[in-house]
């Protein structure tokens, strides 16, 4: 909560906190989660999604998250998982 003698003017600042916090909320820590391979990334008879487990927000990318694939042994960055 905003203390009400905390300028309007700075607001703007806080964006990327309430940004970080709501890519949180988003992902839950550890969840077991199926990442989707786009069709440009893989071939017409491979699978089409991965396992792995959701480290956090992506804080370098819009809407993303870090994955771990065990598979792969590698963290990757991920907009469409389930």
């Amino acid at each position: 909560m905003v203390h009400i003698d905390c300028p309007i003017a700075i607001w703007c600042r806080f964006l990327p906190q309430a940004e970080m916090t709501l890519n949180t909320i988003r992902s839950q820590l550890g969840a077991k989660v199926i990442l989707f391979h786009t069709p440009d990334n893989r071939t017409s008879l491979a699978p089409h999604g991965a396992y792995g487990y959701t480290i956090g927000p992506a804080l370098d990318h819009y809407r993303c998250v870090s994955v771990y694939l065990p598979k792969k042994r590698a963290t990757v960055t991920a907009n469409t998982f389930h």
